[in-house]
């Protein structure tokens, strides 16, 4: 699980798998209530209807991948973007007196 600090109180993100978005849509599909199946999935309302908003790229993606690929997607980030963040990351904290947790050039 991926997690965010935010004022040092870490968030935990659930990463929902392209299987069970697909099983989520098929609910929707069959005219179930997003109330109904957000329930089932133990997930907020608007995490479901973000998944329908997404319905297009979600099965286009199952369909152009393999069976063993329909755990998670992954997006490769640029190591320069990653610098970058880690840098205003560092003058964030120095702006806001804060020492900074991790430097540059790790």
């Amino acid at each position: 699980m991926a997690t965010t600090k935010i004022n040092k109180r870490e968030i935990k993100r659930k990463v929902i798998s392209l299987e069970t978005k697909i099983n989520i849509l098929d609910r929707l599909r069959n005219k179930e209530r997003v109330i109904d199946v957000a329930k089932i999935y133990s997930m907020n309302e608007a995490t479901i209807r973000t998944i329908r908003k997404n319905e297009d790229s979600i099965r286009k993606s199952v369909a152009s991948g393999l069976q063993t690929s329909m755990s998670t997607t992954s997006c490769v980030r640029n190591v320069a973007m990653e610098r970058m963040e880690k840098a205003l990351m560092i003058w964030l904290e120095q702006r806001n007196g804060y020492e900074p947790k991790q430097r540059l050039m790790e």
